[in-house]
């Protein structure tokens, strides 16, 4: 059984109980939220060519994108490559290439 098939089985178990807190604005987050986000944008990465083996880079902070994102790699079968947020631009950019990421996803605060 791959790691999607025991999440979407925990879903489903744990449908209507609490995954996350966004501290942020106060909101709450199911397992089947999560899930029913995860898999919407799975789709969205499928749809631009993102497969099995891909590897997705990542520099958000903790946030519920975050475990989105990260729950849509494990959906499309990508590996997830968060980065730490601290590091210098010049680390940033080492990990993106070593790890061969085929995209970088980021937030808005990072653009510099």
């Amino acid at each position: 059984m791959e790691i999607s098939e025991k999440f979407i089985n925990i879903t489903q178990q744990y449908n209507s109980k609490v995954f996350l807190i966004d501290s942020l604005n106060d909101s709450v987050l199911t397992y089947k939220d999560l899930h029913d986000l995860a898999c919407s944008f799975a789709y969205e990465l499928r749809r631009i060519g993102v497969g099995k083996g891909d590897r997705i880079a990542f520099l958000l902070p903790n946030c519920v994108e975050f475990a989105v994102l990260y729950f849509s790699c494990i959906y499309t079968g990508a590996v997830a490559v968060p980065i730490n947020q601290n590091l210098s631009p010049r680390d940033i950019s080492f990990i993106i290439s070593i790890y061969n990421s085929k995209f970088l996803i980021y937030s808005p605060s990072f653009l510099e």
